[in-house]
């Protein structure tokens, strides 16, 4: 046990792998569950580890690189606001709208007038 941050070293790398699937599957929508299961880790441990080894929920790191992503989809790629909310799971352009201008402070089309 490491006691800086009390995560066993085995947890520690199945988080790590955890955080690493959800950069590289950005646009697929996936459950807690789901994802403890695909690093075999339990819940609980991946929940209290992440947050204790990147200081934030899984969740909101998840949107936070979805939405650093559709920023970078649609200012520097020039996709439009229905492409980049397919590419990035989302079910509605206005679920899509929504979680961006949280993110942002700006709705996907305001970003690609600047």
């Amino acid at each position: 046990m490491d006691m800086d941050i009390g995560i066993a070293k085995n947890h520690r790398e199945k988080i790590a792998q955890a955080r690493a699937w959800l950069i590289e599957h950005i646009g697929e929508p996936i459950t807690i569950k789901e994802l403890s299961r695909k690093v075999a880790i339990n819940e609980c441990y991946l929940k209290k580890g992440f947050r204790l080894m990147y200081g934030s929920t899984i969740f909101d790191f998840y949107q936070s690189q979805r939405m650093e992503h559709a920023r970078y989809l649609l200012y520097e790629k020039g996709l439009s606001v229905t492409e980049v909310s397919v590419m990035l799971g989302y079910s509605s352009i206005s679920h899509f709208s929504t979680a961006f201008k949280k993110h942002t402070g700006l709705k996907p089309c305001e970003l690609l007038l600047h």
